[in-house]
């Protein structure tokens, strides 16, 4: 039995047809609604630094995904929508939606050249916006927006973090110049002598034990001491002076010495590490290793007599008057015996000649 061509072509038909729609019913269908919907959203900004005054303004940029994306107000074709913020600060941007769908977006920090000091937010976030329409609300979409990380995973809020910190500058290797102090006169007891380490602006790093800018150290009669070491956080020029602090009243006898000396260290920036140098200086200019005082002493009862061999001035008179007095009547008593006992020897002699 021959099959009529006819016959196969209708049936044919029919198979196509029901294909088509078992197809067509079985793939979901996707109506764009014009939307005309806003989404708002906030992209904050955390800046913190131990240095106040320093440059705290950074450029964020959103750029669409697919390049017909609805976009801010203000926004470019080539550069996206580009904003800064500055310090610790929120912004919202808003974008409207004329349509339904769902709108993919990239948002950043601009990072041109990475300045020494700082530490950038460097991540990049995905913000996938949804325009919804409720057939039963046709004039009222609704919206929802996730953000998620460049690995996907959900983030709660859009914030960036910066920072600006040196590495500070290591107190181990600063180096730390003595007080130097010398008396001379020999003074029986010595006296104390307050030397004072002082700030050129009261807000520079200062050793430990300053207060307002300044810190004093004291040393008995001669010796040494130090004021001690600190560190900087920020590159520059930090002046200081070391002299004597005189007492009031003066101690009687002292003078003291008006030397006045001047550190200059000078804080510079490598690759984000501080490095420290130190020139001190004397009233004359002339760089110095030490701070360096002498006091002069002089006994104000004028010079002590010196210790000689004992004279017996403080004996009795009386004393000296019967050594005398002694003396005289044996030497008397003597003079005779010399005299007359003389005489006898020489008659007895006479007679033992007889």
């Amino acid at each position: 039995m021959r099959n009529n061509p006819r016959v196969v072509g209708r049936w044919a038909l029919r198979v196509v047809a029901v294909l088509f729609a078992a197809l067509f019913i079985a793939a979901p269908i996707t109506t764009v609604y014009a939307a005309d919907a806003p989404v708002t959203f906030d992209v904050k900004q955390t800046f913190t630094t131990i240095s106040p005054g320093v440059n705290s303004t950074f450029t964020y940029r959103l750029m669409p995904i697919v390049a017909t994306n609805p976009m801010p107000a203000g926004s470019s074709a080539v550069t996206g929508f580009t904003f800064n913020l500055t310090g610790t600060a929120t912004r919202p941007i808003t974008i409207v939606f004329p349509e339904t769908g769902t709108f993919r977006y990239e948002l950043y920090q601009v990072i041109d050249v990475e300045m020494p000091g700082y530490v950038y937010d460097e991540k990049l976030l995905i913000l996938e916006v949804y325009v919804l329409h409720d057939p039963s609300t046709p004039n009222t979409p609704y919206t929802k927006l996730i953000v998620r990380n460049k690995d996907q995973t959900k983030v709660d809020s859009i914030e960036f973090v910066n920072s600006y910190g040196f590495t500070t500058t290591d107190p181990n290797l600063m180096p730390d110049y003595s007080v130097v102090k010398t008396v001379t006169g020999g003074p029986a007891t010595p006296s104390q002598f307050t030397f004072r380490l002082a700030a050129q602006n009261a807000t520079q790093p200062m050793p430990a034990g300053s207060a307002n800018g300044v810190k004093t150290i004291t040393i008995n009669g001669s010796g040494s001491a130090t004021f001690g070491k600190w560190s900087y956080s920020e590159p520059g020029v930090y002046r200081y002076t070391v002299n004597e602090v005189a007492p009031f009243p003066a101690v009687a006898g002292y003078t003291y010495d008006q030397s006045i000396y001047t550190i200059t260290d000078t804080v510079t920036d490598a690759s984000g590490k501080l490095l420290l140098s130190r020139v001190v200086t004397n009233a004359a200019n002339n760089v110095v290793t030490s701070f360096s005082f002498i006091n002069n002493y002089t006994n104000p009862a004028g010079p002590t007599a010196p210790i000689g061999p004992g004279t017996g001035d403080g004996m009795n008179p009386s004393f000296y008057a019967t050594i005398f007095t002694i003396s005289g009547v044996l030497a008397v008593g003597t003079a005779i015996y010399l005299i007359f006992g003389g005489k006898r020897k020489k008659t007895y002699r006479r007679y033992e000649n007889l």
